[in-house]
């Protein structure tokens, strides 16, 4: 809608961008050269053909995370495409003219530039999307890593990133010990617009020597940081005995088999047990957790798996709309919707009904309404350890939570397929076929 180059169309299967400008001569385009077509066949631009009127038609990937729902891996992993990109079309003398996050989509965990009116012919020495790349990646990872701000917020709080003068207030003294400090101590907005010079190798040259600049203060490329209790949960569950889990992996295992599901939405995926087993049945995953480290190492766990959606939300407050009207960028419960075929909430329910005081009978609700055939469910009695802990944290009486009170809920949409009582403990495993 924004972009001043053209107009996005979504179809079903595809993607329509129209020229604003039809005048434009369609055989000048960086986009019929052979530069286009090596970032196409290396997987890191969005295949393309030209159709009528000069529109551009793209396959449109079925589901698309925003940088709002990224943990740090992932926005990094899109920077780097930004700069592997921009150093590519350097060579044929073409530059972005502009670095935001949000060009850049995941076909599962594998980052791909989505933007095709993106490209042009460097005219000046000027890179002018050098600031927008420090505002939407140099500055949010730095926030991250320095003050445990995560970029996700970021760009909830502001589509077009961390500013320069907000940074120098947000990330403090510390932040001149780091490699952002040349971004701190100049209008970092306006880097790379000097003069006009008329050379073209001179252009290239700066625009290199900006490249290795910005490269240089995102640091390492390794952001698997945090250890917090979540993401080493699957190391350290005494909820369950060994054979418990073994048989608990096993069951889900048979069951996922046996359904063939082509999408699964894994809720509370923590760091992707079975989100990885549901990936090995060759089903595609949008794996969901609002621990963001656990995102993080799910996400490196699986780089450029394109079956693996790793997304960073809060599944007790599912985001709505972004942008203009809140219809510009689909919230993402309107972007899981008529997608999966099954729906996993595995070591969760007791969390959003007690922890978040959701009724049952909502999240059962929910859960009919992700899935267009199955879900597997984990039931926790009342006597679980978990669920007496958290129901005498919050006042409440762990009689509330029974297995008969979650079985009915969920009978309002499904029958029960199978069962399976989990060896040790007070919780039973469900399959459940939508009626």
């Amino acid at each position: 809608m924004r972009d001043p180059e053209g107009v996005l169309r979504l179809e079903d299967e595809r993607v329509v961008r129209t020229p604003r400008d039809r005048s434009v001569n369609i055989s000048d385009h960086f986009l019929t050269t052979t530069t286009a077509r090596e970032l196409v066949a290396a997987d890191l631009l969005m295949p393309y053909e030209f159709i009528e009127n000069g529109e551009i038609s793209s396959p449109r990937i079925k589901f698309v995370s925003y940088p709002t729902e990224w943990c740090d891996g992932q926005l990094r992993a899109a920077a780097d495409l930004t700069l592997a990109i921009s150093r590519k079309i350097l060579v044929s003398g073409h530059e972005l003219k502009d670095a935001s996050a949000w060009n850049i989509i995941f076909e599962g965990s594998k980052p791909v530039f989505c933007d095709h009116f993106s490209f042009q012919t460097i005219n000046t020495v000027q890179w002018w999307a050098f600031g927008q790349f420090v505002r939407h990646f140099c500055l949010p990872l730095a926030a991250s890593q320095l003050r445990d701000i995560r970029p996700a917020d970021v760009f909830k709080f502001s589509m077009d990133g961390l500013p320069t003068d907000r940074s120098r207030k947000i990330l403090g003294a510390k932040a001149y010990l780091s490699r952002v400090w040349p971004l701190l101590i100049t209008r970092a907005e306006n880097l790379g617009t000097i003069a006009t010079i008329k050379t073209s190798s001179s252009k290239k040259n700066l625009h290199s020597n900006l490249f290795n600049f910005l490269e240089f203060t995102l640091g390492k490329s390794d952001l698997q940081i945090g250890k917090n209790h979540w993401k080493s949960y699957a190391d350290n569950r005494t909820h369950y005995s060994a054979s418990g889990i073994l048989k608990k992996r096993d069951c889900i295992t048979s069951w996922l088999s046996l359904v063939k599901a082509n999408w699964v939405i894994d809720f509370g995926c923590n760091t992707g047990e079975y989100t990885h087993i549901a990936s090995e049945q060759g089903s595609n995953v949008i794996a969901i957790d609002n621990d963001h480290d656990c995102i993080n190492t799910l996400y490196f766990a699986s780089k450029n798996n394109k079956r693996i959606y790793p997304v960073f939300a809060d599944i007790s407050q599912l985001s709505g709309g972004y942008g203009w009207c809140g219809n510009e960028r689909a919230g993402l419960l309107d972007r899981l919707h008529g997608i999966a075929d099954m729906v996993l909430v595995l070591a969760l329910l007791h969390h959003l009904a007690i922890s978040e005081s959701i009724p049952v009978s909502k999240i059962a609700e929910l859960v009919a309404s992700l899935t267009s055939r199955y879900a597997i469910v984990e039931l926790i009695a009342s006597e679980d350890p978990l669920v007496v802990r958290l129901a005498q944290q919050r006042n409440r009486s762990s009689e509330d939570f029974s297995f008969e009170s979650q079985r009915d809920a969920l009978l309002k949409y499904f029958r029960i397929e199978d069962s399976f009582m989990i060896p040790d403990s007070a919780r039973q495993l469900v399959l459940l076929r939508k009626l």
